[in-house]
């Protein structure tokens, strides 16, 4: 999948917390200096690949952000947090909405 990436793509990845460890190792280099890094073959025959990456956006979104290990957590630019709507807002967002449909909706009948 990395491999595919073009310049500006978005690779989103849902319960990041649940990546195993080797895949968060090759992710590292790839977030840092978008290179990915791999051996092929074994023994004295093992060669080192790396192969350029274009620049791109990777989105990891958890439930469980204390599960994400420490590494992971530390390449990530920003940390967004979603919070549920308060009953007010959902109040809002329904009167806004019935407003553009044309729905008549008394404040009594919200919730």
């Amino acid at each position: 999948m990395i491999t595919n990436l073009k310049e500006g793509d978005i690779l989103f990845v849902d319960e990041v917390h649940r990546l195993s460890r080797v895949v968060e190792e090759v992710l590292y280099s790839v977030m840092e200096e978008f290179t990915l890094s791999w051996m092929v073959g074994k023994g004295l025959g093992a060669q080192n690949v790396n192969l350029k990456v274009p620049p791109f956006t990777f989105i990891g979104a958890t439930t469980r952000y204390a599960m994400v290990s420490a590494p992971l957590r530390d390449r990530f630019g920003s940390l967004y947090r979603l919070d549920f709507y308060s009953p007010s807002e959902i109040s809002q967002i329904l009167t806004r909405s019935a407003q553009i449909l044309n729905i008549k909706v008394e404040n009594g009948n919200l919730f």
